[in-house]
């Protein structure tokens, strides 16, 4: 399973969870295909000439997803699968309890320099929006979770089209709805 972990990123990225009724990469391709019109994007770097403009649309999204999880299918820790959303659930509750600890410990000593408890702290207060929304999710009828990370030169899906499109414009893409919910998160 793969789940953003982490607070503090050198990446130039966009993780995406996406949460659906399904149980395989399939479903969710067919769900995207349903919500086509969210994943068609376009980012123009600004230059005076149209040679760098980026596009990209449902299929291609579908086709880039399908290609990073072979290509992950064997890696011990980035391996890329669906899975239950309780299961996704667990993992970011598991999360938040050793943050915690992870708190009570630096509170205990006293740590004032240097100390990450309001990083903690801020980072639980994500988690629990997002173990929220999924819970949500859930009561909709929503049984998956699949995440994801688009970008320039980062993330299992990197440059190309697809890449910073879905860096760049995609970080847009708010979905929640009955069958399809959509949390994209910058990691930066």
């Amino acid at each position: 399973m793969k789940t953003r972990n982490g607070f503090v990123s050198n990446s130039s990225s966009t993780s995406f969870t996406f949460i659906f009724k399904g149980k395989s990469i399939k479903d969710l391709g067919k769900t995207i295909f349903k919500y086509k019109d969210y994943f068609k994007l376009s980012y123009d770097f600004g230059w005076d000439n149209n040679c760098d403009v980026r596009h990209c649309n449902a299929q291609d999204v579908v086709e880039a997803i399908e290609g990073a999880v072979e290509r992950y299918k064997d890696d011990k820790y980035d391996r890329l699968e669906v899975v239950s959303i309780d299961k996704h659930i667990k993992s970011l509750v598991a999360t938040i309890k050793s943050n915690d600890k992870k708190i009570a410990e630096s509170k205990k000593k006293e740590e004032k320099f240097y100390s990450c408890v309001d990083i903690y702290e801020r980072y639980n207060d994500h988690l629990k929006l997002s173990v929220k929304r999924l819970r949500t999710a859930k009561k909709k009828g929503c049984t998956s979770v699949f995440v994801i990370g688009f970008g320039d030169n980062h993330g299992e899906v990197s440059g190309g089209d697809v890449g910073y499109c879905m860096d760049y414009e995609g970080r847009g893409i708010h979905l929640y709805e009955k069958d399809f919910v959509v949390l994209p998160e910058q990691n930066r």
